[in-house]
């Protein structure tokens, strides 16, 4: 809400009150045009802007306002496009002063002309803010604060809030960087990915400035029934119970929750700065910390038409009283139109999170789409060989590719190896024999001869896959009459396919440590390593599982006071249960 003084507070509310407006264009020559209520035409200004959809709560707006305006004004309208302006309400407080409240600042995109008047219409600097988005900034890293500093930098628009103030909110402290692989092609994409991840929205302020504003639940104001025209209220509160983002490389989709037991799921689709990070609990934490920002909010969706008030804003939350009001409840402003000499049209939107669970038409239509999209994706594999081969008459392993199809599907293999052959006899014969999740491909082996010297052994096999399954694809190579060598690298195959899936969430067989050292001290070309006084040793051995089943049966258990033991005497063993 702009701030206004206590008497401005209670003039507004008066059932009479004398007002007025003035306003200035200011062309891009500098010419000044001004103007006041005679020379508007009568239910023609207007103002809107909103922070959120048309129908649900959410994050990361980038909304432009919108001013329209019609003037009895003699001037060209071809000098107004880019021309700035501005308005001012001006309002009769008890003392016989006037109390200015501004409306905003506007950039005329639209002028066209009647007989008697021009007709404007702009927008405010949100608009600057489409500027594209160089390439060579893609791999900028920064927190929100500095990331901001350099949007309203090259667009010129100045930024509201200090650094400070953009590190006291969520994530607003953090060092991002920039996954490279995203959409963002100006810089208010870049503002929508920055407003999410602090759990905000961003809009245009009255002064013209760039502000990235936090939903909350502290009252703004009072709206009493006498206040108001028409008024709908829902019976339901809209509040958010998790956070699910997708990770762009998987595809799978990353939640957190709340102890809440009911509630809307926000999803967030892809986010280039939550993605930069590798590790899944550094994206879950913030996550979290956008979850956080969205505890606040438990609104009343709401769509009234009051006595004009220009000091609400984007934002604030209001009160009903009276009539059919919930006076326990509270309602956020997340749009309004504003009519100049008029009415005020204010809303709040949210959805029901009894009906969340259930998909509309229009949803099941896009899910139906995204599956058929991604059934339509080809995925693709790659094996590059890390080391040499040897081979001889003994069968070799060669290539090993680890797919997963998340559809029965149809699959390619191809591969191409340079290899050296040293043939006893004539020819060298080589054999070459594929394992699919370890059945042996009997009905296929490729044979190929070489004589002395270097060649290009081509492969291709169409592979027949199941849904749902992560699979082991193996090539083994043998030779006769004579030996091959194939060399590091080498080798490159790969196996792609419709309906093939990359997941990280599918275990390839690596295991994957990590440990967090404070110091690492270097003596007598000797690494030591030191974490919270504790000397370790790391060691790594080939280990092949030799399951064992025990079984024994146990026809009497002791029961002592404290202590329940079972002895094995066989083992040697014993368990306490305290």
């Amino acid at each position: 809400m702009y701030p206004v003084s206590s008497l401005f507070q209670r003039a507004i509310q008066k059932n009479t009150r004398e007002f007025y407006y003035t306003g200035t264009i200011t062309t891009t020559k500098g010419m000044v045009y001004s103007f006041d209520n005679s020379i508007l035409v009568k239910g023609s200004g207007y103002l809107t802007n909103q922070c959120t959809g048309t129908e649900e709560m959410g994050i990361g707006s980038v909304y432009a306002g919108e001013c329209g305006l019609s003037l009895y004004l003699e001037v060209d309208r071809y000098t107004l496009f880019g021309a700035a302006v501005q308005l001012f309400f001006h309002l009769k407080l008890e003392d016989g002063t006037y109390e200015t409240v501004p409306l905003g600042i506007y950039e005329v995109a639209e002028a066209n002309r009647t007989i008697q008047c021009v007709e404007v219409k702009a927008y405010d600097y949100m608009l600057r803010f489409d500027k594209v988005f160089p390439e060579e900034y893609l791999s900028l890293t920064g927190t929100p604060y500095e990331l901001l500093h350099i949007a309203c930098r090259e667009c010129g628009v100045e930024l509201a809030q200090t650094e400070e103030e953009i590190a006291g909110m969520s994530n607003g402290a953090e060092r991002f960087g920039m996954y490279l692989e995203n959409d963002i092609q100006t810089y208010r994409d870049l503002l929508y990915y920055i407003a999410v991840v602090v759990g905000g929205f961003a809009t245009i302020n009255r002064r013209g400035q760039l502000e990235i504003r936090s939903f909350h639940n502290q009252v703004c104001d009072v709206l009493p029934d006498h206040l108001r025209f028409r008024s709908n209220f829902s019976d339901f509160s809209t509040a958010f119970f998790g956070v699910s983002f997708q990770n762009a490389k998987t595809n799978a989709l990353e939640e957190v929750y709340t102890e809440r037991e009911s509630g809307l799921m926000l999803e967030l689709g892809t986010n280039p700065f939550i993605q930069s990070f590798s590790r899944y609990s550094a994206r879950i934490e913030r996550l979290r910390a956008i979850l956080k920002a969205l505890e606040k909010i438990k609104y009343i969706p709401f769509d009234a038409s009051i006595v004009s008030n220009p000091a609400y804003d984007l934002g604030d939350v209001i009160r009903f009283t009276g009539r059919h009001a919930d006076e326990e409840g509270i309602s956020c402003i997340t749009g309004y139109t504003y009519h100049i000499n008029g009415t005020h049209e204010i809303k709040g939107v949210g959805k029901n999170p009894r009906l969340a669970k259930t998909a509309s038409k229009t949803d099941k239509a896009i899910g139906e789409a995204k599956s058929a999209s991604d059934s339509n994706k080809m995925a693709v594999y790659h094996y590059i060989n890390p080391y040499g081969f040897q081979i001889a008459s003994a069968k070799t392993l060669i290539a090993t590719i680890l797919f997963t199809s998340k559809l029965e599907t149809q699959a390619l293999f191809y591969a191409s190896v340079l290899l050296e052959s040293h043939a006893r006899e004539a020819v060298t014969v080589v054999t070459v024999t594929y394992q699919l999740d370890s059945q042996e491909i009997s009905d296929f082996q490729p044979m190929e001869t070489y004589c002395d010297g270097k060649h290009v052994l081509e492969l291709f096999f169409p592979l027949q896959v199941r849904g749902n399954q992560a699979s082991r694809f193996e090539v083994y190579v043998m030779a006769s009459n004579g030996s091959v060598e194939i060399q590091e690298g080498k080798i490159r195959a790969s196996i792609f396919g419709q309906g093939l899936v990359a997941s990280e969430e599918t275990w390839d067989g690596m295991l994957y440590a990590e440990e967090e050292v404070k110091q690492i001290q270097i003596e007598n070309n000797t690494i030591s390593l030191e974490t919270y006084g504790i000397m370790d040793t790391r060691t790594c051995v080939m280990e092949h599982p030799n399951p064992k089943e025990v079984k024994e049966e146990v026809e009497e258990l002791t029961i002592l006071p404290t202590v329940q033991q079972l002895k094995l005497t066989e083992w040697k063993s014993f368990m306490e249960i305290e």
